[in-house]
């Protein structure tokens, strides 16, 4: 069944003056553009403020995006932990992470395997004869057994 009443017709009337500035009226004219154009030959200098020079990678669009996917998707795979010390955010994390945080704070969060011990585990045996071993080479240098020979010394006839 259809509705046979006419549409009501809405309307949104502005008795305010308006707040937009029409100071740059006549600049942004494109009429005004191309008369002064004719007049003098050169177009207006639009201000863009100063050059921003540097070294921008060499990857399209869609490279880009996968870029940033895949940063997010590294992101989420993380502890639960850590995402809650960067507040969730991936660019907060990026951010911290370029700033080359100390060891131990990469540890501490998981992200870096302690370095394993770098001294080597000798058993209490071992050890003993070691350092056995190394006192006696150090009281008897020349490798002799008998202490009253000296390396220096030859004997006498």
């Amino acid at each position: 069944m259809k509705n046979t009443e006419p549409r009501k017709k809405h309307a949104k009337y502005f008795d305010n003056p308006s707040l937009t500035k029409q100071a740059p009226r006549e600049e942004t004219n494109i009429n005004h553009i191309v008369a002064k154009f004719h007049r003098t030959g050169h177009l207006p200098v639009l201000d863009r403020g100063e050059p921003r020079y540097g070294v921008a990678p060499a990857i399209d669009y869609h490279q880009a995006m996968n870029l940033v996917s895949e940063a997010n998707q590294q992101f989420e795979s993380m502890p639960s932990k850590v995402r809650a010390a960067f507040d969730d955010n991936p660019m907060t994390f990026l951010s911290w992470m370029e700033n080359s945080p100390p060891e131990e704070e990469l540890e501490a969060l998981g992200l870096l395997q302690p370095k394993p011990n770098t001294t080597p585990s000798l058993d209490h045996e071992t050890a003993l004869s070691a350092l056995t071993e190394a006192l006696t080479s150090m009281q008897n240098p020349s490798g002799s057994d008998s202490p009253d020979e000296s390396p220096d010394e030859t004997p006498k006839e």
